[in-house]
């Protein structure tokens, strides 16, 4: 269900192109297979898929009455930002021109190869080390050797034949990472996800409640009240604001994009049959809620609620609450589950039941975690 980033392609530059640009003080830091400009390649593509498809979280069976749980969008998030970290430090132009000046003295370079025969398994290795950010290469070794095929693009070489580069250049990033060199000092901190997460929850949440705004009229406003919103995350503002604007923005984006088509589950008892309308009571039954406490979280008046339980100043909300039903009983299958869902602490709510932050007045936040989790956002 998750939509593939596109990256367009640049066109390649020729040896002139790119003496132009460093006689002229720039440097384009060009890609040095593709010939495309930007500042850390290694990052735009590769990065953002360590964090997954968050799609691949919803599901999976936990035993006890915690039922089935999904992972919110931060899941995915919080692992893409790592990798995206380790990304910046990596120079492509960098490495590639390392491995050309010194492949030749590696003991599995036969004397017949050219650097280009290795070239594309080098770059698999510094690429990918920033796929896999908290494993190692013991790990990760069986996954590269699957996607090889996939990734060497042009290059005739085996994975036998690749393997010895590929891990040379993993390697050589995990001691830059680890010891800092002259070229590329090491990370001072190293920021675990649970550091993020907050960053991503204020930003995502921060899109529903400035709903319409844009993010350079709240950025200062946001900055002022992160001390306050980070917990126990190590971040200071200055990392914190990229993962804050990311989820913003791809709040923002799932709020102004066409919903997915309807799902098969068929919860038309929430309707009232003679107007068609949403009806209060019913969603509160379905819930097992006092229709109180329902239109407390609606922001209207018990009375007023009990009374026009399918006024349309509320069908709103309850759209989304219905909406929040309709994927977890897609996924989880019977009323039982889903209920269970509702009720089970939730690490991304910081340990908040879903149904806790549903009364709070905070429907949409819901909605927009199960349908990142439903679309694959991230990704």
């Amino acid at each position: 269900m998750g939509n593939e980033g596109q990256r367009t392609a640049g066109a390649k530059v020729g040896t002139g192109t790119l003496d132009a640009e460093r006689e002229n003080g720039h440097d384009a830091n060009r890609d040095p297979l593709t010939g495309e400009p930007g500042a850390h390649p290694v990052g735009t593509g590769v990065g953002a898929a360590t964090g997954g498809t968050v799609g691949a979280v919803i599901g999976g069976a936990v035993g006890g009455p915690v039922g089935m749980m999904i992972g919110a969008a931060v899941g995915g998030l919080t692992g893409g930002f790592a990798g995206k970290e380790i990304a910046e430090s990596i120079n492509p132009t960098e490495e590639d021109a390392y491995w050309r000046e010194n492949y030749a003295s590696r003991p599995y370079a036969a004397q017949s190869q050219s650097y280009e025969d290795l070239q594309a398994a080098y770059r698999y290795g510094w690429e990918s080390r920033s796929r896999y950010p908290d494993q190692t290469w013991d790990q990760v070794e069986n996954d590269l050797e699957r996607d090889w095929e996939r990734a060497k693009g042009n290059s005739r070489l085996s994975w036998h034949e690749a393997k010895h580069a590929t891990r040379d250049a993993w390697q050589r990033i995990d001691r830059r990472l680890s010891q800092g060199t002259s070229e590329s000092p090491a990370l001072s901190v190293v920021y675990s996800h649970e550091d993020y997460r907050p960053a991503y929850w204020y930003g995502w949440e921060a899109a529903q409640k400035h709903g319409g705004r844009r993010w350079v009229d709240v950025e200062s406003d946001l900055e002022r009240g992160w001390d306050r919103a980070k917990g126990s995350s190590r971040l200071p503002w200055r990392e914190a604001e990229s993962p804050v604007r990311e989820a913003w923005n791809q709040a923002v984006a799932l709020q102004t994009r066409p919903k997915a088509a309807p799902l098969a589950v068929d919860l038309r008892e929430l309707h009232d049959p003679e107007t068609g309308r949403l009806d209060a009571a019913r969603v509160a039954d379905y819930l097992k809620l006092p229709l109180k406490q329902l239109s407390e979280a609606l922001g209207r008046n018990y009375s007023t609620v009990h009374r026009t339980p399918t006024a349309p100043a509320i069908q709103e909300t309850l759209r989304s609450i219905k909406r929040s039903l309709e994927i977890l009983g897609e996924v989880l299958g019977d009323r039982a589950s889903v209920l269970a869902w509702w009720n089970s602490p939730h690490p991304d709510l910081g340990r908040k039941t879903p149904m806790q932050v549903l009364l709070e007045g905070r429907a949409q936040v819901i909605e927009d975690m199960l349908e990142a989790a439903l679309e694959g956002i991230p990704s």
